[in-house]
């Protein structure tokens, strides 16, 4: 029985040697002792001193044309390519980011994410396989836009393949419009092998409320420390909306630990959550309490 493609994670690669480490004051040091060579004389390094700012310009500009370099190098790249040059990357494979909801007149587009995006095209060699592969089973499953993950289950001795599927919408819950699409794309006549039989089903949704008290240091604002720990924990629940991601309490700790915030305290969830294969975790926003640990309120 195989329970799943293996893919690598992307996101754990190690940057490619060519995207540099910037140093500003390094930068800067290097610059000033280039300029020592041709003017032994000069030892005004103070801001007042005008050659000492003209190195600071080149040295902002160097800096920034290098950020330039490290960003192009990204944008060849899977795994660190964002926007419209991950669009250009993974239109090698005919892949083009998806349109979830349509612009109106007073509200622009909802897209494809990158994340899902990279992962389509991650899958997509995995599409020319004409033996139903896993991966492949992924691939067209992914192709429809309001599937955010699925799990593959074959069976070989039953000559079954189950797909287990968790939506992009709402708790991610998958409706019986979502399945029927799904297995209507994996048709037999030109997607799957005609001897498998397909079994689609919806995954199961494990709620969870996050309530927490956050202690800031003196001198912090609490609403704007309050934000950029909402800000935090949103990415945290959104790396973590997928089939069989538990969530953790010292990853909910991690996401809520900003600048300005001394200690976190987690009464909810009370405990680690663990999720299984065919399971994955919703939070609901109104299920999100930040308070402050001083005031209790």
């Amino acid at each position: 029985m195989n329970l799943q493609f293996s893919a690598i994670d992307l996101s754990k690669l190690a940057p490619p040697k060519a995207v540099e480490v910037l140093d500003f004051d390094a930068i800067l040091a290097e610059n000033i002792a280039l300029y020592k060579i041709e003017d032994p004389a000069w030892t005004a390094e103070i801001e007042a001193d005008p050659i000492y700012a003209a190195l600071r310009v080149m040295t902002y500009k160097e800096v920034a044309l290098r950020g330039r370099v490290n960003d192009g190098v990204k944008a060849c790249f899977l795994a660190t390519a964002t926007g419209t040059d991950l669009e250009n990357l993974v239109a090698d494979f005919n892949i083009t980011r998806k349109v979830l909801v349509e612009a109106t007149d007073d509200t622009a587009a909802v897209m494809e994410k990158d994340a899902r995006l990279r992962r389509r095209r991650f899958l997509a060699p995995e599409a020319l396989s004409n033996a139903g592969s896993t991966g492949a089973y992924m691939f067209y499953a992914m192709d429809n836009d309001f599937i955010q993950d699925v799990l593959i289950v074959e069976d070989q001795s039953a000559g079954t393949v189950k797909l287990t599927l968790l939506a992009l919408a709402g708790s991610g819950l998958a409706t019986t419009e979502n399945k029927l699409a799904v297995k209507a794309t994996l048709n037999p006549n030109l997607i799957r092998p005609v001897t498998d039989l397909l079994i689609v089903d919806s995954c199961d949704i494990v709620t969870y409320t996050i309530d927490a008290a956050l202690k800031i240091y003196d001198g912090q604002n609490f609403a704007e420390v309050q934000i950029a720990a909402r800000k935090k924990l949103d990415l945290y629940i959104e790396s973590k909306r997928k089939l069989g991601a538990d969530i953790t309490k010292s990853g909910l700790h991690a996401a809520l630990t900003v600048e300005g915030v001394e200690r976190v305290v987690i009464t909810a969830p009370a405990n680690d959550i663990a999720i299984s294969a065919t399971e994955a975790a919703y939070c609901a926003p109104a299920d999100i309490t930040l308070i402050s640990e001083a005031s209790n309120e």
